[in-house]
């Protein structure tokens, strides 16, 4: 189970490479002194290609921005007084059990008198 701990490193680490990324193309632009300059001495698919990169790295940061602003958005579910505080209510969860329970035993004595297990009495 992951912990907000663990979600929000997660989340701080997904930008690393887009940062690694980023930082290249300015290394490889700043030492060439422009992209013109870059691409003339041969390294413009390599700038491209590290833009395109990191332009695909930034697609699981905006999904994970989307769904907790989705999160964000979502109801809160109201909890009753009496429950545990996660949501679940032990005490209704076993009353539908035996309200069920014995509906389905007075339909199904209704529907045979005789066991329908075993030999056939004559």
């Amino acid at each position: 189970m992951d912990t907000p701990l663990k979600s929000a490193a997660r989340f701080i680490a997904s930008f690393l490479p887009v940062i690694y990324c980023a930082y290249l193309v300015r290394y490889f632009i700043n030492q060439s002194g422009s992209l013109q300059e870059a691409e003339n001495n041969g390294l413009g698919p390599t700038v491209w290609g590290l833009t395109i990169v990191g332009g695909l790295f930034c697609i699981p940061i905006i999904v994970k921005l989307v769904l907790i602003f989705i999160e964000l958005r979502r109801p809160k579910l109201r909890v009753e007084p009496h429950d545990d505080g996660d949501g679940f209510n032990a005490d209704a969860v076993v009353a539908r059990y035996l309200a069920q329970r014995t509906v389905e035993a007075d339909s199904s004595a209704a529907a045979t008198s005789r066991p329908g297990f075993g030999r056939k009495n004559k």
